[in-house]
């Protein structure tokens, strides 16, 4: 089931309030149309009556697949410094959702899903890209620390953090910044040389390079 609602926004440019149509929840398997908008970038955005310029609404949501078995709590980008409250309450709605007052069919199928907490759009798109790529995101995060500790995407701050883009058979795109994919087997098959770095961006949904970065 998807969810939307009128709500009133607010243009990051000039402040002028509009009322739009914003998701609180959305089914992806279901509703394809906004699942290609969210992986090319384009969802949830809204043109300004005041100003013109084009900017994105960026509200908490939940994205559920369950084709897919991926249940994904969005926050606003700039809540990421809450992340150490806000991570569990992901675990917290899918156990009750899928667990506690689920048929018993649906309490197999929970034990499949991969739960994530995001902070902003392009979070979002990425866990997507990643998990239906066959992709494990907590090593995906593991390679980025390394390219940001390499000074490959710039200064080791939370601004610099690459997002991934495209992934394509032999890549990963995290925009400007190419990355082989047997680059993140090679770490997968060595885990003990990055369990320091596997450790820092795990430890619960939130699975980002931001439990170091964004304190």
């Amino acid at each position: 089931m998807s969810t939307f609602v009128q709500k009133d926004v607010d243009c990051p440019h000039c402040e002028v309030s509009q009322t739009a149509t914003v998701a609180v929840s959305v089914n992806g398997e279901r509703h394809g149309e906004v699942h290609i908008a969210i992986r090319a970038g384009l969802f949830q955005q809204a043109l300004c009556t005041g100003c013109g310029e084009r900017f994105e609404i960026d509200l908490p949501m939940v994205y559920m697949d369950f084709s897919q078995r991926l249940w994904v709590f969005l926050y606003p980008k700039l809540w990421e410094h809450r992340w150490r409250e806000l991570e569990h309450e992901p675990k917290r709605a899918f156990r009750t959702n899928m667990v506690d007052h689920a048929p018993m069919m649906v309490r197999d199928w929970g034990e499949d899903f991969r739960v994530r907490a995001v902070f902003g759009l392009s979070a979002l798109r990425e866990k997507i890209l990643l998990h239906e790529a066959g992709l494990d995101d907590a090593w995906v995060e593991v390679a980025k620390l390394d390219l940001l500790r390499r000074g490959v995407c710039g200064p080791f701050h939370a601004d610099s953090r690459p997002r991934v883009t495209a992934v394509e058979e032999d890549h990963i795109i995290f925009g400007g910044v190419t990355l082989l994919r047997s680059r993140v087997r090679e770490m997968m098959d060595a885990p003990v040389d990055w369990v320091r770095g596997h450790s820092a961006v795990t430890g619960g949904p939130y699975v980002d390079v931001g439990r170091l970065l964004c304190t």
